[in-house]
């Protein structure tokens, strides 16, 4: 998972949330301010602001810090979101998660056993020939 082309990792994130009944919006994919999905109930949910913002980090190896987190906290709170979500290939840190935890910013996060969950719910398998009898 952590080699999947950084934009590809984005449009299965917005697709989950989609295949989850949600009415999702997917960012430009470059200078988009660190918001890479914004996530609504539905469509007439739209003229407000979203339910929650999610940022898509792609990592081989990498760590998400705290740095990332409080950048991200700062676009949730400005956007005016009930929540933010990064969802990451790799893992986030115990002290980002603390830290918002004692901040009580609320914030989630799927880590890269969460995110292949979510791309094997969306597996469609063809039957192998001879499957049919």
């Amino acid at each position: 998972m952590g080699r999947i082309h950084w934009r590809n990792f984005e449009r299965l994130t917005t697709e989950f949330f989609r295949r989850q009944g949600y009415e999702v919006d997917l960012g430009k994919g470059t200078k988009d301010g660190g918001v890479d999905v914004r996530v609504w109930t539905d469509k007439d949910s739209k003229a407000g602001p979203p339910i929650m913002l999610i940022q898509c980090k792609r990592y081989e190896k990498d760590v998400v810090g705290i740095e990332t987190v409080k950048a991200f906290w700062a676009d949730v709170h400005f956007e005016g979101a009930e929540k933010g979500l990064i969802a990451t290939t790799c893992s986030v840190s115990k002290d980002s998660k603390r830290l918002c935890e004692v901040r009580k910013w609320p914030m989630c996060f799927a880590e890269a056993d969460e995110v292949q969950k979510w791309a094997r719910t969306m597996w469609r398998h063809a039957p192998a020939v001879g499957d049919d009898e």
